[in-house]
């Protein structure tokens, strides 16, 4: 058997398992461990099939665009890929075009009189997208506009005051100068308004050195660049297109591709939840005007804040139409058309004509992430994303992909991304004062006893001992609350907004191979699938579709992590880490212990300690005992049914119930839990949190004191960008 045959089968055969995966998700799960007890040792298994789902979660956009393009590459990609072919082949090569065609050596840094000079060169680097992330040394500048028109030089986590001119003759920091010339110059040549308002931060040459003489990325990637020639398509995708290299023309030439083969992608999965969308906005907005100790101007404050949102869901709607996004492609094209052919430095001038290409077309407001306009870079749209900047929210088509799994469950598709939207709206509603006191909306809210409660029992909760790893450390304090607040806010937001899709929809709480029941949302389908075909896989009917919605909201948060991976994503991240996180909500929703039949004693049960800002405290209550739960297939004893006879047959292990993972009291901090009996390979996770700051300065005009105040307010809000 040939190399090639043998790796077309070793596809096939993967392709095979991803769609039993997709089909099965439910029969990855361990019934050995109850829900009621621990939610995240119940779904995330370190088991082979949860690690396939997990994949294609993270990878199953990119699979399938991939799949869709095969090796009809376009123009501008197949330049890139022959380019980088030829670059790998020596490092020193890619240093002697560090500078090619930029007017500075080292010498300029001793010389006082070439500050102008030296910006201009910076400014021209930075038009041409040189600093991606991980290349500015802690020393990111941004170089934008706004209407009005403004320009701005700002120094990323620099606190001191702006600067403002007129006129770029005024501006008496000759450094600055040369990058307002630098980047304005190269992008927008003789339409660059040299009589605009020009704000800055007042930038010395020496602290910027080292970042203009750095190695470039692809300098950097070399390592990745030696296997282009080697590996598959889908590896040059990859590391070319989805990487901080090219990733504006690889977001335009994906999205044209969603967008012209439909039927195999369906981005129009999006359209289902503008609604979903809407319904959550509106519960939330009524959240605030309900909520009696908040006075009516702040209650105004908050609401023309949350009108003023813009979520984006997958692909701006301007973008979805193929012509315009051929329009952009054609934009890179023609710059990729003014570098030599075969040149000794193609790949770097290529990827300078790339950033002059994605500049200019964000001059024009062309953007597919309008969020990131600011970045001289951009995150790819087939990442597994979803992140929030002032007051903008973006689900990136890779989030939201896995919706077109069929197969799946409304209720954990609500679940799934109903609650990351939500909890991406209620980051700019809260909690800690670190993070309230970086919205001006706000200000007041912030001083009122419920406030200040409510901070105070996220923070207590969030540190409490049952989170902390098992003879291991604890919850930094006052780290985890604000993603906790969202977090659980957010559930108990969209749970709802999912029983009233339900409500009168249905006969029965489950969705089985009889259930003709028409559902509200999701019901899309691919070619050649028929109604009757559109069944939840085997074993997937054992739960009802309020279990799925936090199924849903555990797979969001599945990382599959070793105890050093966790011990790092306890100190440093500011989520909870996967293995807490929905339990953290289990215990603050009554939801759950209604839907998994919990009893008193189990970990997930109630908690005594509510949590609650602009959603209500949610109790048990004596008629609680009295009526009972939902279900009684997860309390203490009780091992599920849904394990099929062939698997007990063989005598499979996962039968068995095994010990709770827990010991004591976990409401008086006592317990002891087990968080890291598992280990194994990393499996893609989660998205991560980055700081990044963003820029999200709106103003149709500036007057001199508007341009300082608006970039205050940009600095004061520590610009945040918040991923899942």
């Amino acid at each position: 058997m040939t190399r090639g045959t043998l790796s077309l089968l070793l596809f096939l055969l993967l392709a095979v398992d991803i769609h039993a995966s997709q089909e099965s998700l439910a029969n990855s799960f361990d019934p050995s461990v109850k829900p009621c007890d621990d939610l995240a040792r119940h779904v995330c298994v370190d088991k082979w099939g949860m690690k396939v789902a997990l994949r294609e979660r993270n990878e199953g956009l990119f699979n399938d665009i991939v799949k869709v393009l095969g090796r009809r590459r376009q123009d501008g990609f197949d330049r890139i890929v022959k380019a980088a072919e030829k670059a790998a082949k020596t490092t020193k090569e890619q240093e002697s075009c560090r500078f090619k065609n930029i007017n500075i050596n080292e010498t300029d840094f001793k010389d006082d009189s070439k500050k102008f000079k030296i910006g201009k060169a910076y400014g021209e680097m930075i038009a041409y997208g040189r600093f991606v992330e991980g290349l500015s040394s802690g020393k990111e500048v941004r170089v934008f506009w706004q209407n009005g028109p403004a320009y701005y030089v700002v120094h990323i986590g620099d606190k001191s005051r702006l600067e403002q001119n007129e006129t770029l003759d005024d501006v008496k920091n000759e450094f600055v100068k040369g990058i307002f010339q630098g980047f304005f110059g190269k992008i927008l040549g003789s339409d660059f308004d040299r009589k605009a308002w020009f704000v800055y931060h007042d930038l010395k040459v020496s602290d910027f050195k080292e970042v203009i003489s750095g190695e470039t990325y692809w300098e950097k990637k070399n390592s990745d660049l030696s296997s282009i020639g080697t590996k598959g398509e889908a590896y040059r995708y990859n590391v070319l297109l989805r990487t901080n290299g090219f990733t504006g023309y690889g977001n335009v030439l994906f999205a044209h591709t969603m967008y012209t083969h439909k039927s195999e992608l369906n981005p129009g999965v999006a359209d289902d939840l503008e609604a979903l969308k809407e319904s959550i906005l509106e519960k939330i907005r009524n959240s605030v005007l309900k909520a009696s100790w908040i006075k009516n101007d702040h209650k105004k404050n908050i609401t023309d804040y949350i009108d003023s949102y813009k979520i984006v869901i997958g692909i701006d709607k301007k973008y979805r139409n193929p012509a315009v996004l051929k329009e952009m492609i054609d934009v890179y094209e023609q710059e990729f058309s003014k570098v030599t052919v075969g040149e000794k430095c193609e790949l770097e001038m290529l990827s300078r004509a790339h950033g002059i290409a994605r500049h200019r077309l964000l001059f024009t407001d062309r953007t597919l992430i309008p969020s990131l306009s600011k970045l001289q870079y951009e995150t790819s749209i087939i990442d597994y994303n979803a992140f929030h900047t002032g007051n903008s929210i973006h689900m990136l088509p890779g989030f939201l992909h896995i919706l077109n799994n069929y197969k799946l469950s409304t209720g954990f598709k609500y679940g799934y991304v109903g609650w990351s939207i939500g909890h991406e709206i209620f980051h700019g509603l809260g909690i800690t004062k670190n993070r309230a006191s970086m919205y001006v909306y706000l200000k007041g809210v912030t001083k009122e006893q419920a406030f200040i409660n409510a901070e105070q029992c996220y923070l207590e909760f969030y540190e409490e001992k049952q989170f902390c790893m098992n003879n291991g450390p604890c919850p930094v304090p006052g780290k985890k609350a604000d993603e906790g607040f969202s977090d659980v806010e957010a559930a108990r937001i969209v749970f709802p907004i999912l029983q009233e899709a339900l409500k009168g929809r249905r006969a029965r709480k489950r969705r089985g191979a009889k259930d003709s029941v028409e559902l509200p949302l999701f019901d899309w389908r691919p070619p050649g699938v028929s109604e009757e075909d559109v069944l939840m896989a085997a074993g997937a009917a054992d739960y009802s579709e309020e279990e799925w919605f936090f199924i849903g909201l555990q797979f969001v948060a599945c990382q599959i992590l070793d105890r050093k991976q966790e011990e790092l994503a306890m100190k440093t991240d500011e989520h909870p880490r996967s293995q807490i996180r929905i339990n953290a909500v289990a215990q603050q929703m009554k939801a759950f212990t209604k839907a998994f039949g919990c009893e008193k004693g189990q970990r997930n049960f109630l908690t005594e300690k509510q949590c609650a800002l602009y959603s209500p405290k949610d109790y048990w209550t004596e008629e609680d005992d009295r009526s009972g739960t939902t279900s009684s297939r997860w309390t203490k004893g009780v091992t599920p049914s849904r394990t099929t006879t062939s698997r007990r047959a063989k005598g499979n292990d996962r039968t068995k119930t095994t010990s709770r993972p827990w010991t004591g009291d976990a409401r008086t901090g006592t317990a002891s839990w087990n968080w890291t009996d598992r280990a194994g390979p990393t499996t893609s996770s989660a998205p991560d949190v980055h700081s990044t700051p963003v820029v999200t300065v709106r103003s149709n005009s500036l007057s001199a004191a508007g341009a300082i105040s608006s970039m205050l307010v940009f600095v004061t809000m520590y610009m945040r960008l918040s991923w899942m």
